[in-house]
């Protein structure tokens, strides 16, 4: 993961670490594993990307994360050891940045059919928008860290979940 987060940081600067990796999983899910570049500067603006060496090793590591057969794909979010509000607006973010990337990418699959999502992954991504959109009062206490590592493991499961199904061609009822 620290890997993951060095590339991030080369990669954005008018972005956050998480929002670009959001971002990114979101058109790659959406446009059922492949990506295109073009999506990702329409979505985050070419201003908040540096150089597009950088933002490829980024895309590419991130994208062999989330396709690993393993299930070592992870959220980029910051260090347990980071503050648990700092942590809460990173997940929210990512979400965000999950759930607008996954909206562009039904609007406009660069040329291929639009996707027709089933209703339960419109119910993934509208928990997902609900966590982007989430009251960000945080107390520091053990309760809300466990009730943050919940959402994240809930957040990654259904970020695989969603990829599955459009992946499978099981995007409509």
């Amino acid at each position: 993961m620290a890997d993951l987060e060095a590339l991030a940081i080369d990669a954005a600067v008018g972005i956050s670490a998480a929002e670009l990796h959001g971002a990114v999983c979101g058109i790659a899910v959406a446009s059922g594993d492949a990506f295109h570049i073009n999506q990702l500067l329409d979505l985050v603006g070419e201003e908040a990307l540096s150089d597009g060496m950088s933002v490829g090793a980024f895309v590419e590591a991130a994208l062999t994360d989330l396709l690993a057969d393993d299930f070592r794909f992870s959220l980029l979010l910051p260090a347990d050891d980071e503050p648990l509000k700092m942590r809460v607006d990173a997940l929210a973010n990512w979400c965000a940045a999950f759930t607008s990337a996954v909206a562009a990418g039904v609007a406009d699959t660069s040329g291929d059919q639009p996707l027709d999502l089933s209703k339960e992954a419109e119910g993934i991504l509208d928990d997902m928008l609900a966590i982007a959109n989430i009251e960000r009062v945080v107390d520091e206490d053990e309760e809300s860290e466990s009730e943050l590592v919940e959402l994240v493991e809930f957040v990654k499961v259904g970020v695989l979940l969603l990829q599955n199904l459009v992946r499978d061609g099981d995007s409509s009822e």
